[in-house]
């Protein structure tokens, strides 16, 4: 993840992010109601659909294309945790 450094724009900072971070947010998502957790998954709520489209609207190119890869890489994490177990 990167954040602005100084507040300005045109500079950012790598910030570190581990899977019980992504783990985490998506709980808190589920607390407060844009997250349905089910067995295979989580489901958007609709209360979640109209937050994640102004949420998602909001961001800028990096960050969008950062966090498509966080989640892509807790996926590919949670994927192969379960083959090896």
């Amino acid at each position: 993840m990167l954040e602005l450094i100084d507040g300005d724009p045109s500079q950012y900072r790598p910030v570190g992010l581990g899977i019980g971070d992504v783990e985490g947010s998506l709980e808190g998502f589920v607390k407060e109601g844009y997250l349905e957790k089910r067995r295979e998954g989580y489901l958007v709520t609709m209360k979640g659909r109209e937050y994640f489209r102004e949420l998602w609207m909001s961001l800028d190119p990096l960050t969008e294309a950062y966090l498509v890869g966080a989640y892509m890489y807790f996926v590919a994490k949670r994927l192969e945790a379960k083959r090896t177990s």
